[in-house]
């Protein structure tokens, strides 16, 4: 991940596929949800809610740090 950032500071475009929450909220500066082909969610990861949380992983996900 720290490889992917420095390449990110570099003004290049990162994009990966991410399911760890505690990650996206360290490493990313933006986030694309996708269920079932649908976008739930397009913005920074501080904006991530419990709800958005529940509507991307439905039961698997119980709280949001």
């Amino acid at each position: 991940m720290n490889v992917l950032r420095e390449i990110s500071e570099q003004g290049i475009s990162v994009m990966v596929n991410l399911h760890s929450v505690e990650l996206v909220k360290e490493y990313c500066t933006r986030v694309i949800g996708v269920a079932k082909g649908n976008i739930i969610f397009d913005d920074h990861p501080l904006q991530l809610t419990q709800d958005i949380l529940h509507q991307l992983y439905g039961d698997e996900i119980s709280q949001l740090h």
